[in-house]
């Protein structure tokens, strides 16, 4: 599980435990197919694929390898071409092939049990957009290609609809696993009460009432977050949504200096689709609290000190108002705050059907 999502937990675990509620935590491989913040392309669970073609030399070849897996999410693990030949000799042998323990049951199936590997070349530098070139030494030569895709990452996936006349439509969608935006967040903190302005990064996105800095960890007002990221020039014509995961309590959203709208609530998505380019494209978040937790941090300061200005009480503590709306109190519990994300896009495709036909 990522980092995001182990943090994810144990703040559960914590919410959890204040009321005294139990908490379990079920594992299954149904999870590579969710998505959420596990949803981590390298980190789910992969599957081994393989294709196997036949050369002979001696001869400079030039073969067009067939990829192992039709997912959109795949990785080249190994290319290596086997000596084989036919004499006869039952395959006994195994050590010969046993490659992590793994890759001998590949070839078995792949090669006659009466071929016999008897030397291995590793191609990895001679394959380039799919296609091998290579000097084959003499004889007969198996060549493996080995990948692996992601389970999660289903490909193509067919859809059947029945139209008003009664005829049945297939429409097959490829849609590629979400992405998640990393890296160091510019931040700009701009206070709601008028106080200067002050810059930070974020390495990692976390709520600002956890910060130890009390500039930050009292904060009211608008934070604005920037960040960049690559797009090639396929994923930049997708249909694409922005996922901002967890934010307190608002954001505007703007992508490439384009502003995309404010949203307030879960599930905190705004359509990005047709404002994404191929390669660096800059978003930026402007994430804006209450002024609760600005009016808590004033309660801990003398009146000299404070930033707002406002009629509601605050006082240290709570001895002499009790309730909650009587006055803020310096030992009253901060509100979340800020932005947690993960921070998302998420792809999808759109297509026409004719209904009436």
């Amino acid at each position: 599980m990522s980092t995001g999502w182990c943090e994810m937990v144990k703040y559960t675990m914590q919410e959890a435990n204040r009321p005294g509620l139990k908490m379990s935590i079920n594992l299954a491989n149904t999870g590579a197919y969710l998505r959420g913040p596990w949803d981590m392309k390298e980190d789910d669970p992969k599957q081994l694929t393989w294709t196997a073609s036949t050369v002979s030399g001696p001869a400079k070849v030039s073969v067009l390898l067939e990829t192992p897996s039709d997912k959109k999410y795949f990785q080249d693990v190994a290319l290596m071409a086997i000596r084989i030949n036919s004499n006869g000799k039952k395959y006994e042998d195994k050590s010969a092939v046993d490659l992590n323990g793994n890759w001998k049951d590949v070839i078995i199936e792949q090669v006659d049990e009466k071929l016999i590997a008897e030397e291995f070349i590793d191609l990895n530098d001679q394959l380039k957009n799919d296609e091998l070139q290579w000097n084959v030494p003499e004889g007969e030569w198996r060549i493996l290609r080995f990948g692996y895709h992601v389970i999660g990452d289903k490909g193509s996936v067919d859809y059947k609809f029945t139209t008003t006349a009664g005829n049945t439509e297939k429409v097959s969608v490829s849609i590629a696993p979400s992405l998640e935006i990393t890296g160091t967040w510019n931040v700009t903190f701009v206070p709601a009460t008028g106080a200067k302005a002050f810059e930070t990064t974020f390495d990692k996105l976390t709520f600002w009432n956890e910060k130890t800095n009390p500039e930050i960890k009292f904060f009211s007002g608008t934070a604005v977050y920037i960040n960049a990221f690559a797009f090639t020039a396929e994923q930049a014509k997708d249909t694409a949504r922005l996922q901002l995961g967890e934010v307190h309590d608002i954001a505007h959203v703007w992508i490439n200096g384009k502003d995309r709208g404010i949203v307030w609530t879960t599930p905190w998505l705004v359509d990005l689709t047709g404002t994404l380019k191929e390669g660096i494209n800059e978003l930026k978040l402007e994430v804006t609290n209450c002024w609760a937790n600005r009016l808590i941090g004033d309660a801990g300061l003398p009146e000299h000190k404070r930033t707002t200005k406002t009629n509601v009480r605050l006082v240290p503590d709570r001895s002499e108002y009790k309730r909650g709306l009587q006055a803020f109190s310096a030992e009253d519990e901060l509100l979340t705050s800020g932005l947690v994300g993960p921070v998302q896009m998420e792809f999808g495709q759109e297509q026409k059907i004719d209904c009436t036909r």
